[in-house]
């Protein structure tokens, strides 16, 4: 059996469906989708050699500040994606344990317990967990400013999740 290939019909420059067909055997005035054209699906446009997306559907204004947040969650999950969620929970004890070591110059076995396999001193470890704290609130600040900003703009863009709006 010859082998298919995908055609696509078009009504006013318009693809309305995709079909299969044996080359040569297809309705008349079907466009053959190939590697050249690139895909072709209901809604994309012909220009005579390549085929083209739809353009993507509005989004209810409505939708948007929800939209907005979930992407910035995103974003903020992304900055910590490489730690569990138990050993998140940690990290405000850690902190207050390390201030205690460097600010107070007390001890503190949760963070020498962190030291000791990386052959740090409590204190060195101390500075580190004080130093990643503040790198990940230096982080998060412009996420959450950007979040705002566009939670702010009237009307918020349509594309929102663009890189264009968010720190890199």
């Amino acid at each position: 059996m010859p082998e298919k290939q995908k055609f696509a019909f078009l009504v006013d420059g318009v693809v309305e469906a995709v079909r299969n067909y044996v080359p040569g055997r297809e309705p008349e005035g079907l466009i053959a989708v190939t590697e050249a054209t690139g895909p072709a699906g209901p809604g994309f446009s012909w220009d005579g050699a390549t085929f083209a997306p739809p353009p993507p559907e509005d989004i209810p204004a409505e939708d948007l500040p929800g939209l907005v947040r979930q992407e910035g969650r995103r974003r903020l999950a992304a900055l910590v994606a490489e730690y569990s969620d138990l050993e998140r929970e940690t990290w405000k004890g850690q902190l207050a344990e390390a201030r205690i070591v460097v600010v107070d110059g007390g001890t503190s076995s949760l963070v020498e317990a962190l030291a000791s396999p990386r052959g740090l001193s409590a204190t060195e470890m101390a500075q580190t967990i004080i130093a990643k704290d503040a790198a990940l609130k230096a982080a998060i600040g412009p996420i959450l400013a950007a979040q705002e900003a566009l939670l702010n703009a009237d009307p918020i863009p349509q594309d929102y999740r663009d890189a264009s709006h968010w720190p890199s």
